[in-house]
């Protein structure tokens, strides 16, 4: 007896993992594997052969573990082929967080009602499918070898919370792969479930990245900053999905960005490590002045644990020595874990959402326009203080979706996101007759933080750079500029303000 139930066992378990394998190899983002099968095979069979074990020792039935293995294997290869069709970008370990925001904003995701009744109703399906399965297969284990399986899948969660390097030490170059690769390269050669295991295990076994050396963040001791020009202000605005389509023959007048190319310190297009979604990436990249490929697995998704990153952010030391520091963002302070890591980049207040009740919207969110009448309360309440204002405000009238009912007067999304980004032109034009009046030095750093997810415009996935801006205000500064324009990354766009505030 004992002898025919490891032999069930194990066939049912040789069975799911090399058809969750095939069905990996299938479906996973291109380039196809076809050159690392040999590298990562004993890796992939692995997860496999883990995730079996999982389902066994939860049901203690052979056949319900193989088929929840290879149905386990297949939502997650659909979900990441569907978000890879939108956001050119496979599922990765860190997108687990957005369960919750899923629930909470399905309008974000693309998930009307309609879409969230089908998906609760195959979730029922699938639970009552599963009651059915376990009420109709016998046990394959007894309640002893339940427990023994249930006790080894024990050991191996401890083993991956206590020690994730014991794990990962047969497979080195997969734990290079996941921090240093792009998502697509090495979901591609590992596997989608497989790069999740290595992906979470990374994250425990790196170590938090040291402090920024103190050299290279201006020399300060206790003597403090080093002597340099007092400045009054400096605003950074991150623009809600804003994006030049001119380049793609479309009309807009954007005559802010226009005119203030000519006495830009720097202009040109922005490398962002995202597109259409993933605010946070360049948002925090400007904070910190880390690049995208410098953050290990935190890169996909830095919030998450941004207290390991204090200790390079720009914010932070200006507060440290006596500035203001200021982040707006009018919508819920829990998306992206902002609430949490907002304060652990040195911002000392948050406005968010509920600090814009009763003032101007358009469209579903919070008006451009309404975001600049705060911002030049926040500088004009600084200026009485007589206190320097670090000010980052990352905006969310043009945020997707574009259609049908976004708009009274038009359903048509060009026009709609043509409406956005025009109003976002009039910010900018806003902020710098502000800052040009109201100070004497000051910068103003404008980019959009992605492409926009627009209809009939996927070729923005090809080349997604969106477009900055960094221009010298205030009444001492107003002439100059006029730079030549250039490709920049979100941490450069930091670097441009250490540069500028004598931080280097």
């Amino acid at each position: 007896m004992i002898h025919s139930t490891v032999a069930v066992g194990a066939s049912a378990c040789v069975l799911a993992t090399l058809v969750c394998d095939l069905m990996e190899r299938v479906f996973a983002p291109a380039p196809r594997r076809a050159g690392a099968v040999g590298p990562h095979l004993a890796l992939r069979l692995a997860v496999f052969a883990v995730l079996f074990l999982f389902w066994l020792a939860v049901s203690a039935r052979a056949a319900f573990a193989a088929t929840a293995s290879i149905i386990t294997t297949a939502v997650f290869l659909i979900i990441s082929g569907e978000k890879a069709r939108h956001l050119k970008e496979p599922f990765v370990v860190t997108d687990f967080a957005f369960l919750v925001l899923l629930v909470r904003h399905p309008d974000l995701f693309y998930l009307g009602w309609r879409k969230s009744l089908g998906v609760c109703a195959v979730i029922a399906g699938l639970v009552g499918l599963i009651v059915g399965w376990m009420v109709l297969e016998p046990r394959t284990l007894s309640w002893a070898s339940q427990g023994i399986a249930l006790g080894a899948l024990l050991v191996l969660v401890g083993l991956a919370f206590a020690v994730p390097r014991l794990l990962l030490s047969p497979w080195p170059r997969a734990l290079a792969l996941v921090t240093e690769a792009p998502a697509r390269a090495f979901v591609s050669q590992l596997g989608l479930l497989p790069s999740v295991a290595v992906s979470a295990l990374a994250l425990r076994a790196l170590p938090a990245p040291g402090p920024r050396p103190a050299a290279a963040a201006g020399a300060r001791g206790s003597a403090g900053p080093m002597p340099g020009p007092n400045w009054d202000a400096v605003v950074v605005i991150q623009s809600e999905s804003f994006y030049d389509l001119r380049r793609q023959g479309v009309a807009l007048d954007l005559q802010a960005l226009d005119a203030l190319k000519s006495r830009a310190l720097a202009h040109g297009r922005l490398v962002v490590p995202c597109y259409g979604a993933y605010t946070l990436r360049p948002e925090f990249a400007v904070s910190t002045g880390l690049p995208f490929a410098a953050q290990g697995m935190d890169r996909f998704h830095p919030y998450l644990r941004a207290r390991r990153f204090a200790g390079h952010a720009l914010p932070a030391e200006l507060a440290a020595e006596g500035w203001e520091t200021v982040f707006i963002h009018p919508y819920d302070p829990h998306f992206f874990s902002r609430a949490r890591a907002v304060p652990h980049l040195g911002f000392q207040r948050f406005l968010t959402e509920a600090d814009f009740a009763g003032m101007e919207r358009f469209g579903p969110y919070v008006a451009d326009a309404a975001v600049g009448t705060r911002m030049r309360a926040e500088l004009a309440a600084a200026r009485q203080r007589a206190r320097p204002l670090y000010m980052m405000a990352v905006t969310m009238e043009a945020h997707d979706p574009y259609g049908a009912g976004r708009l009274a007067d038009t359903d048509d999304p060009l026009e709609q996101y043509c409406r956005h980004v025009t109003h976002a032109d009039a910010l900018l034009a806003g902020m710098v007759a502000e800052l040009d009046a109201q100070t004497d030095r000051s910068l103003l750093v404008f980019y959009g933080d992605h492409a926009p997810l627009l209809p009939g415009f996927d070729m923005l996935a090809d080349d997604p750079r969106t477009d900055y801006l960094v221009v010298a205000c205030g009444r001492q500064m107003t002439a100059g500029g006029g730079a030549a324009a250039g490709e920049c990354a979100p941490d450069g766009l930091n670097a441009i303000l250490r540069r500028m505030l004598n931080r280097e």
